[in-house]
């Protein structure tokens, strides 16, 4: 090992002191290095941390909008025929919004998942037929397990109807007697 020794006079103190080094540095270019990256870090501090920041909101609103999406896309147990598990009007006139009114880069069909494979699978070939007959077989279509959620028509109906057989019919009230007019014309009140 070759040492070097120092000198070094302190500048105004009169003082001087022995300084030893070697040829290793014990790594003092990696703390210099350290220590410049630090700085300049510090110089521009809000930066480079403000921008990581930004982007992990961002993709918590991204993927929370994808799962709306994915929702709103989503083909449930109403939208099949119970017996044969093909789509139903209803399930058509949805493909059809997905296909017209949803972002292009939304454009997905996501397929509820049936109780059995077979089903599920008799769901998938449905729509897909469906697309082809409408000139769309492009757009993606995939499994979900997640279903929208909903009330069955039928049960809204329902609801609707019992509220509006409890409404009593409109009806004026009845005259009173009494009556506001005066004879000369004019209406009651003070003199």
């Amino acid at each position: 090992m070759q040492r070097k020794i120092w000198w070094i006079q302190l500048a105004g103190m009169g003082l001087a002191t022995l300084v030893a080094t070697t040829s290793a540095t014990a790594g003092w270019n990696e703390f210099c290095a350290r220590c410049k990256l630090d700085f300049h870090r510090n110089q521009a501090w809000p930066e480079p941390f403000s921008t990581a920041d930004r982007d992990i909101v961002r993709q918590h609103w991204e993927i929370t909008e994808a799962s709306g999406w994915r929702l709103q896309n989503t083909l449930g147990n109403e939208l099949f025929h119970i017996d044969t598990h093909t789509l139903n009007t209803a399930g058509e006139r949805k493909v059809k919004w997905i296909l017209t009114y949803a972002p292009v880069h939304r454009r997905q069909v996501f397929v509820l998942q049936a109780d059995t494979e077979q089903h599920s699978t008799q769901r998938m070939t449905s729509v897909q037929q469906h697309l082809a007959s409408i000139a769309a077989d492009e757009t993606p279509v995939f499994y979900t397990d997640r279903d929208a959620p909903g009330v069955p028509g039928q049960y809204l109906q329902a609801v609707d109807q019992l509220y509006w057989s409890t409404q009593p019919p409109p009806r004026l009230p009845a005259a009173t007697g009494g009556g506001t007019g005066s004879s000369d014309g004019s209406s009651g009140g003070g003199s």
